[in-house]
């Protein structure tokens, strides 16, 4: 039998204790950051009694960065078990800032997070860090459905609005988004409205909810959001034509801006929307609603100049913002030789105050000008 000295043997067991423990940051490893030593920032996220400290400790080892081999391990430790709620949404934070390969390093970690965390403001954070990067977290979205019925309404909000980055969660989402539209929050209900205009689902059950929420809907911004996510449905949405037009005469000028916009997405436009358009544009005290309803007939499929034409000279005419006689010098620009009727119109712009009006004025007349090219 071989006989091991009994110093060799205690030496065995020293070492073998000391690969059990932590192993501390090498000097060469251990530069400075913010004026401590990387080693002591560790120190001090694990054991000081300040929270305002290991705060300040997960800050200066973020930017040391938070996958290095010494930090990680200390920083998802201070996720799971810190007990101030201000480290461990600062955690998030700089684990959030992780982009690619390095975010996916820390995807559980957030995951449960969400998952777990008691505090409102650690799991409102970690939503909206799982909303940022989906590509990064691929396993979030059973988490995040779940959390929709988060006991917090601003966890909801965000679940919702990181909840339709996923399009592998969409089918399995749009029942609980369509639920929050009834929501006693109004912030829950503008984020599941918004959601629902980009999730890819069928539009049967979703349009008429976001119609209901456009029309009907007590809070300005949830109004906003379902006229928004109304237009991405685009020609889906053409059974919430009544409640677009009436967002058009709205009280509040963004929801007449939002609605313009959708009516313009929307094609092919009815009669009644285009009447609807054109007097909200000779009637709307703000210019950007009428710019926004120029670009809105620009979309129109089939746009008739022997209608267009004289309406939009008229309001060349009439109009005195630059910006909005920009927009109608260009719509008429784009008609071509059937816009001949405006030449006097645009000649009279060829005086305006602001030198890119009569230059756009100019440019006009040219091209409504220029001799149609001779058929072969």
């Amino acid at each position: 039998m071989l006989m091991v000295p009994r110093n060799v043997l205690g030496c065995l067991v020293l070492l073998t204790g000391m690969m059990t423990l932590p192993q501390p940051v090498s000097a060469q490893d251990d530069p400075v950051i913010l004026e401590r030593k990387v080693s002591e920032w560790i120190e001090m996220l694990r054991n000081d009694k300040s929270a305002r400290k290991r705060q300040g400790a997960v800050l200066a080892l973020s930017r040391y960065g938070a996958t290095e081999k010494a930090v990680l391990p200390v920083m998802r430790k201070a996720l799971q078990e810190d007990s101030s709620p201000l480290v461990r949404e600062r955690i998030v934070t700089a684990f959030a800032s992780l982009m690619g390969d390095a975010g996916r390093l820390v995807a559980e970690d957030l995951i449960r997070t969400l998952k777990q965390d008691q505090d409102a403001n650690v799991r409102l954070r970690t939503a909206k860090a799982l909303g940022v990067q989906p590509e990064a977290f691929p396993d979030a979205p059973p988490v995040l459905l779940e959390r929709l019925g988060d006991p917090d309404a601003r966890v909801r909000a965000a679940c919702a609005e990181a909840i339709w980055r996923y399009d592998s969660a969409a089918a399995k989402a749009k029942e609980p988004l369509l639920k929050l539209t009834a929501d006693m929050d109004a912030t829950v209900r503008a984020s599941a409205a918004l959601a629902l205009g980009r999730i890819i689902v069928e539009s049967e059950a979703v349009v008429p909810t976001l119609a209901r929420l456009a029309g009907n809907d007590p809070e300005l911004a949830v109004r906003m959001e379902a006229v928004r996510s109304l237009g991405f449905w685009k020609e889906s949405a053409r059974g919430a034509s009544p409640e677009l037009l009436r967002a058009l005469n709205d009280s509040a000028v963004s929801l007449r801006q939002e609605a313009m916009l959708s009516l313009g997405k929307i094609v092919p436009m009815s009669p009644d929307a285009v009447l609807a358009v054109m007097e909200r544009m000779r009637t709307d005290t703000d210019s950007s609603v009428k710019v926004f309803g120029v670009r809105t007939l620009s979309n129109l499929t089939q746009r008739d100049p022997a209608k267009m034409v004289p309406f939009l000279t008229e309001r060349l005419d009439k109009e005195t913002n630059g910006d909005l006689r920009l927009a109608i010098i260009d719509e008429l620009r784009s008609f071509g030789a059937a816009a001949k009727l405006a030449i006097p119109s645009l000649q009279s712009a060829r005086r305006d105050a602001q030198t890119v009006v009569r230059e756009a004025a100019a440019q006009a007349i040219q091209a409504i000008e220029k001799p149609a090219p001779k058929q072969p």
